[in-house]
């Protein structure tokens, strides 16, 4: 997320919020009243046990992500996404 500013957001849901991935010690701020960050979707930079790699997404509850490398995570995501687009296509 670039801009991480989220003052005067306009229709914002909380289910898009979910998606999002960002730095633990640097989230968005200013989100809408009543919405909230998905804390599972945080991450750090683990110098200690990935010093090359880094991003790493923090412990919690969701074992699909905890403790993961970001990138893995976001790999598996965009596959998932190129699969469905291309089972949507008609046949050739």
């Amino acid at each position: 997320m670039k801009d991480k500013d989220l003052y005067g957001a306009k229709d914002l849901t909380q289910m898009q919020l979910n998606t999002i991935i960002y730095e633990k010690d640097n989230p968005p701020i200013n989100l809408p009243n009543g919405l909230n960050l998905p804390t599972e979707r945080a991450y750090f930079y683990n110098k200690e046990s990935r010093p090359t790699i880094g991003m790493t997404f923090v412990p919690s509850d969701d074992k699909t992500l905890s403790g993961r490398l970001v990138g893995e995570v976001v790999d598996e995501l965009l596959a998932e996404q190129d699969n469905a687009y291309s089972e949507s296509l008609p046949p050739t």
